[in-house]
Order: C-alpha cells, then structure tokens, then sequence
C-alpha cells in the first residue's frame, strides 16, 4: 500500500520495518513446519495403537483365544500372505490417489487463473477471483478424497466377507505400512518446505537456481504433507 509507513507513522507514531517483520514470519512459518512434522507422527502413533487393538480383537475371536486356527496366522497360509501383499498395494494406491486429488485441484486453479487473471498487469485480482480459485482446490481435494473413502472401505467389507484370515493380514499389513508412509509423508514434506525457508531466510538466496528448486521442492513437499495415509 503506498504511503503506509508515513501513515503508520503519523497515526500511531510507529516506524516501521517490513522486511524484518517479513523476515521473522518467514522464520516463525518454518517453526511451525518443524512442529508440524513432529507432531504428527504422535497422531499416527495414535491411529496406529487403535487399529491394533481392533485387529488383536478380531484375531481373538477368530481364534477362539489363540486356541485354534494358529496355523492360519502364517506366511505359509496363501490368503493371509495375500492379505498381507493387499494392504501394502493399497497404502500405495491410497497415497499416489490422494496426491492425484490435489494435484487435479491445482491444475484446475492454474487453468482458472490463465483465463480469468491477468499476472502480467499490477491490478490486484478480485475478490471474487480469489474465492474461485479457493473453491475450486477444495471442492477437487474434497471430491478425490470422498472417492477414496469410498473406494477402501467398500473394498474393506469386501475383503471382510471374503475370507477372515485374508481380512486379518490386509488390517495388519495396511496398520504397518500405513504407520511408515504417514510418518515418512510427513517428516519429508516438512523438510522439502523448510529447505525453502532455508534459502530464503537464513542463505538470504531468494531468487536465485538454488530457491527455484526449493520453490519446486515446497510445492512437492505440500501435497505430502496434507494428504498421509493416516487419514
């Protein structure tokens, strides 16, 4: 806004420095990044030590108190191994679909604003410009993600009806790799988003080859971070 520092000044009797408060946000952003990154493993952990529970629950029951069918628990048991293979394959698919859905939001975005928002002139865009393109990444990441609910727990009851040892290797394998990916998804996209912060704020590069890979790095990084199979 032109003329703010003199009015900030002259209104509040403020002199201000917006680079440094810029400066110290950028740092403050990158805190929260870390913070981010190691707390949500302790929400994985959480999710994980649940669903544990529950398919130790089940493994009772259809054991009859570890009493019986023990031998079904077993690599050598051809449903159970395939259950175990099941859960991984879809852990995957969960991770590679869910980042699909927000990378579908954003080239809807990017296609709205070549049409509709002029970036070479100095006019800010529009309000209304600006919820459009808000709602068109949220109305996409939602719709993926609804897709995916569907898909995995129909294919749950499923695998559930199909055979109850199968099921049991598909819930212990999907608890397993579902724990690694959330807590690997989350830790690399914190570190790919801080890598930019990095430059910018303590290398004092921005703008530089160096921050445009990190900038591509952050927007890798974003979509890792939000979508992790815990969800």
């Amino acid at each position: 806004m032109p003329g703010v520092k003199e009015e900030l000044k002259k209104t509040y009797g403020w002199d201000v420095n917006f680079e440094r408060a810029k400066h110290l946000l950028e740092e403050n952003d990158g805190a929260g990044n870390t913070f981010k990154a190691t707390a949500k493993p302790v929400l994985i952990g959480t999710a994980v030590v649940g669903a544990t529970t529950m398919t130790f629950s089940i493994i009772m029951s259809l054991t009859r108190g570890l009493t019986t069918d023990l031998d079904k628990l077993s690599m050598l048991h051809p449903p159970f191994l395939l259950g175990l293979i099941m859960g991984g394959a879809v852990i995957y698919w969960f991770t590679g679909a869910s980042t699909q859905a927000v990378s579908t939001g954003a080239y809807r975005a990017v296609e709205f604003i070549k049409r509709n928002i002029k970036l070479e002139s100095s006019e800010k865009a529009s309000l209304a410009d600006s919820k459009k393109v808000v709602e068109i990444c949220t109305q996409y990441a939602q719709k993926g993600m609804f897709n995916i609910f569907l898909t995995i727990f129909f294919s749950t009851l499923a695998f559930a009806c199909l055979e109850p040892f199968f099921f049991i290797g598909y819930l212990i394998s999907i608890a397993l790799f579902g724990l690694y990916q959330a807590i690997f998804m989350a830790n690399a996209g914190g570190a790919w988003d801080n890598a930019k912060k990095l430059v910018e704020v303590d290398l004092k590069e921005k703008g530089t080859e160096l921050h445009a890979a990190t900038v591509v790095g952050d927007t890798v990084g974003d979509p890792s971070r939000t979508r992790r199979p815990s969800r």
